[in-house]
C-alpha cells in the first residue's frame, strides 16, 4: 500500500496464511522484541516462536486468571458469610461536601 509507513505485527493460525501475508505484503517481520501475551497456556508456542533472541513476553493472562481466582474466592466467601461486607454510605454529586467531610 503507498503512503502508508509503519509496522504491523500480526499471529496467524497457519503457515498458508503467514505465507499469504509475505506474498501480499512482501515484508515480513519474524521476530519482536516485546510481546504483551493474552493467550493461555495451550499457545504460548507462537509467541516464543516470534519473539527475538533476549525479547521479552509480558503474560497478561496469568494476572487475568489470577484476579478471576480471587474474585470468585471473594464472591464464594461473600455467599457463605464467611465474609462481612463493610457498611457503604453513598452520596450523590450534589453532596460532595458531605462526603468529603464524612467521618
Amino acid at each position: 500500500m503507498e503512503g502508508h509507513k509503519s509496522h504491523i505485527f500480526v499471529t496467524v493460525g497457519s503457515k498458508e496464511k503467514g505465507q499469504y501475508l509475505i506474498d501480499t505484503y512482501d515484508d515480513f517481520i519474524t521476530c519482536v522484541d516485546l510481546i504483551l501475551n493474552t493467550l493461555w497456556s495451550d499457545y504460548m508456542d507462537s509467541n516464543f516462536k516470534c519473539s527475538e533472541i533476549g525479547g521479552k513476553i509480558v503474560d497478561l493472562s496469568i494476572t487475568f486468571k489470577k484476579l478471576q481466582k480471587l474474585f470468585q474466592q471473594i464472591s464464594n466467601a461473600i455467599e457463605n458469610g464467611n465474609l462481612n461486607l463493610i457498611p457503604i454510605t453513598e452520596y450523590s454529586n450534589l453532596n460532595i461536601k458531605e462526603a468529603i467531610e464524612y467521618k
